[in-house]
């Protein structure tokens, strides 16, 4: 995309080695993923916490374990797709064969600047995915009350 981040699956390793989570925390593949699960034929993906995806971050930042710590977060209702960590950190926003894969750059936050300057066709943002009515702007406006609450969140976890 004309943000930098990348648009195609072949790229999802070098997703990852750009994350924090790779960086400073040494997130492997393994975290999340089980290549030999015994459920393979149903998870064509191999995620290790396939009916609890939360689990996946929560492994390193157990701060979001508790509902109210959550939706302070993620200023969505917990249990909620708004609330899942992979909405807004981990967008589908990577072209597959057959479907749109999740980005593993997963330190991204949603950029609404990005997305104004470029375009969500250039510039796709979390909050635009599952907010279709809305706009960049509108999504800045909310970032910004966001971290105006920041009190309540610890610090660089938006």
């Amino acid at each position: 995309y004309k943000d930098g981040r990348f648009r195609g699956t072949a790229f999802i390793g070098e997703s990852l080695m750009r994350s924090k989570c790779f960086t400073k925390g040494n997130v492997t593949c393994g975290h999340c993923h089980d290549p030999h699960s015994s459920d393979a034929a149903s998870n064509p993906t191999s995620l290790k916490f396939r009916n609890r995806p939360d689990q996946m971050c929560l492994q390193c930042h157990s701060q979001f374990s508790a509902k109210d710590a959550m939706e302070r977060h993620t200023h969505h209702p917990a249990a909620t797709e708004g609330s899942r960590c992979v909405a807004c950190h981990m967008p589908r926003i990577m072209d597959a064969l057959l479907f749109e894969a999740r980005s593993h750059q997963i330190s991204e936050i949603p950029n609404a600047a990005m997305t104004q300057r470029f375009g969500p066709d250039e510039s796709p943002n979390a909050c635009i995915l599952c907010h279709l009515n809305q706009t960049a702007t509108w999504v800045n406006t909310q970032l910004k009350s966001w971290h105006a609450e920041g009190a309540n969140s610890p610090k660089g976890q938006y």
